[in-house]
Formats: structure tokens, C-alpha cells, sequence
């Protein structure tokens, strides 16, 4: 059965409806899109925009995804048009906004930065022998093979991961051919019926990679490499289905990436492996509080009217910090959340860093709901 839910994101954006002078004075601005039977409202806020919108699916889930879809497509028009590069929607608010109901499943999501960076060790004496090997050649290549690698770990986008990490390996796929001893004969691709040299095989230091060195089968191999061109070509839809495959796609693609990288720099393989586990850091951490309840009696407003939307603010007190055995941080804080609208008095608390997190464990020892 279809329902009706809505859904309210955050974008962090130098873009904007108005201009600086009504941000500056509270005159926040919006703009409304209709897609199909959806209706989005975008607005100006000090820090970025606001996106607000009612979605029709079936389950809460499928509006999460149903309307990270759709305002992906409209932020990409607006950054297309200013020529600006927005972050990532993050979702705020997410309710069941169906008609005639007296009580409604209702999701807050909290985001809040730890004021510490993350903190990896360098081993210096691996650091030393790479370094060693790197400027007995000063190869370029290998340079921008690493920083399209950096890119891939950094980008959230599944696709964006994908392209990152295969552009790192066709930046070093002459270098691969040379370090591999592939033969003339092999980079050449022969007429079936004369034997005839047709043209060279131009990733032929991937596909050796990938198959002879890092054991892929070639059958998957060919699928990967077909991925690449669907995604830089256009071809086929960019649908579930075929975002779900990219994202098994991608850990085999930075496997590879990292193993061409390590035998270009003369890394031995039990250090190489022991990059492939590492989890990828950024700088600083976000630790997102998941808030569940049941709103009760509550009517959802058109989207003109921003601030009658179901709301809550976060209070939280970080009560203890530990540093264990091998270096992850464990934290504990009390937590205090305000809703504006009345509830069923239930509450499902859950709280997580990101994966590249520094935090191991975020524990909340004292929660109040009001």
C-alpha cells in the first residue's frame, strides 16, 4: 500500500535562493519542484539549504532513498547551473506523513563533530624503504596512481569510489606492463580468421593484474572492465540493480589498486596486505544519534510552512573519554532531547561514527526525552 512520508535534508552549499543581504537579515527564500507525484520545497538557510519534501512509497526506507534520489538530481541542476560543487545531502527529519493517522513512525537523526582529530600512526621505517624506491625513479605516475587512490577512500559516492580507484590503475597500466614483462605479442589483439594484428590492447597491464597477480577471474575481470565503460560512456541505466554490483565491484578495484601500487614500489606483500585491511581516515569525526518515535495527533503542514514541521534538539554532555589498548577512542556522554510536538512517550536511541571513524564506541549513559 502506497503511503506518504516526509523527508528533510540538509546541504551544506555556498548556493542560494536569495541573496547575501535576505540571509543576513532572516529572509530565507524557497523554491518549489514537482516530480512526477512528489512534491520538493528548497530553502535558504545561513549555513547552506534546506530541502523539504513529500514522498509516496510504501515504507519509510524506500523514502529515504526514493527522496535522496531525487534531490540528488536537483542539486546536481543547481550546481551544474552556478557551477559549484555542494556536499552531500544529509537527512534530517523522516515521518510517516500519510493521511487520517493518530500516531506516526517519526526519525530524528544528530549530527555533532568530535573536537579531536583522528590520529594514525606513520610507520617510518616502511615509510623509509617506499621512499627509497620512489626516487631511485621519480615516476609521476605512481603519484597520481596514490592520489586518485586518496580520492576513492574520501568519496562517498559508490559510483564516484569506482571511478576514482580504476582511474588510479589506467595511471599506472604502462608502468604495470613494464613491471609485469608483458610481451609484445600479448599487448596485441589478432585477427580471428587472419592472424593479423588488429590493434594493441591498451589495459593490458589492468587485466594482467587483476587476473595473473591479484587471482581474479577473467569472466569477472571482463565485467568490471565493461562497468568502467557503462559508467564513463553512458551506457545502461544507472539503476539498483546496477549500483549494488559497483558497490561489490569496489573493494576488488582498491584491492588491485593497492597490490599494482605496492609492486611498482617494491613493498612486500604482508605490508601490502596489511594496507588492504586498513580502514580509510579522514581528518575529524561526526557522530550521528538516531532518535525513534511516535509522534501522536499531529497534522503535516504544506511544505510552505517550514517551521510547523515535527522537530527536536539534541543536549549532550561527553561524561568520559578512553583511549584502549591499540589506540581507539571509546566515549560516553549524556543525552537530552527536546521534540516540539507531542509524542507516545517511547523512544529508540542508537548512536554510530562513520567507518573511517577514530571512535570505536560511543556509549550514552544517561538519556532524557522530553
Amino acid at each position: 500500500m502506497e503511503k506518504r512520508f516526509f523527508v528533510r535534508y540538509f546541504i551544506k552549499t555556498s548556493n542560494s535562493i536569495g541573496s547575501r543581504k535576505d540571509i543576513e537579515k532572516d529572509n530565507y527564500l524557497g523554491l518549489d519542484f514537482k516530480i512526477d507525484d512528489n512534491k520538493l520545497a528548497v530553502y535558504d538557510n545561513k549555513m547552506g539549504l534546506w530541502v523539504d519534501c513529500y514522498i509516496n512509497c510504501s515504507s519509510i526506507n524506500d523514502a529515504e532513498k526514493k527522496s535522496e534520489i531525487l534531490i540528488n538530481s536537483i542539486l546536481s541542476l543547481i550546481d551544474f547551473q552556478t557551477s559549484t560543487s555542494s556536499f552531500i545531502p544529509i537527512l534530517d527529519i523522516i515521518y510517516d506523513a500519510s493521511h487520517d493517522l493518530t500516531k506516526r513512525e517519526y526519525k530524528k537523526i544528530f549530527y555533532f563533530p568530535i573536537a579531536e582529530r583522528n590520529i594514525i600512526k606513520i610507520n617510518i621505517p616502511i615509510l623509509k624503504e617506499i621512499f627509497n624506491v620512489f626516487t631511485k625513479n621519480k615516476e609521476r605516475r605512481i603519484v597520481r596512481a596514490i592520489n586518485w587512490f586518496k580520492k576513492g577512500n574520501l568519496e562517498e559516492e559508490i559510483v564516484d569510489k569506482f571511478i576514482a580507484y580504476w582511474t588510479g590503475l589506467e595511471s599506472i597500466n604502462k608502468l604495470l606492463i613494464k613491471s609485469l614483462d608483458i610481451s609484445d605479442e600479448e599487448k596485441s589483439r589478432k585477427c580471428k580468421y587472419c592472424g593479423g594484428i588488429v590493434d594493441e590492447i591498451t589495459s593490458i597491464g589492468i587485466e594482467k593484474l587483476f587476473t595473473d597477480i591479484v587471482g581474479v577471474d577473467k569472466s569477472i575481470f571482463t565485467k568490471i572492465r565493461r562497468t568502467r565503460g557503462k559508467l564513463v560512456h553512458g551506457e545502461g541505466p544507472l539503476d539498483d540493480e546496477f549500483i549494488n554490483k559497483v558497490e561489490g565491484y569496489n573493494p576488488i578495484v582498491r584491492k588491485t589498486l593497492i597490490i599494482g601500487l605496492g609492486r611498482l614500489l617494491c613493498i612486500e606483500y604482508k605490508i601490502i596486505e596489511d594496507i588492504i585491511e586498513k580502514v580509510p581516515r579522514k581528518y575529524s569525526d561526526i557522530v550521528k544519534i538516531f532518535a525513534k518515535t511516535n509522534i501522536v495527533n499531529f497534522i503535516p503542514p504544506e511544505l510552505k510552512y517550514f517551521g510547523q514541521q515535527p522537530n527536536a534538539v539534541l543536549k549532550n554532555k561527553i561524561t568520559e573519554r578512553e583511549i584502549n589498548d591499540i589506540g581507539e577512542l571509546n566515549k560516553q556522554g549524556d543525552i537530552k532531547i527536546d521534540f516540539n510536538v507531542k509524542t507516545d512517550g517511547t523512544a529508540e536511541i542508537e548512536s554510530f561514527a562513520d567507518n573511517n571513524s577514530c571512535i570505536k564506541k560511543f556509549k550514552i549513559s544517561d538519556l532524557r526525552i522530553s
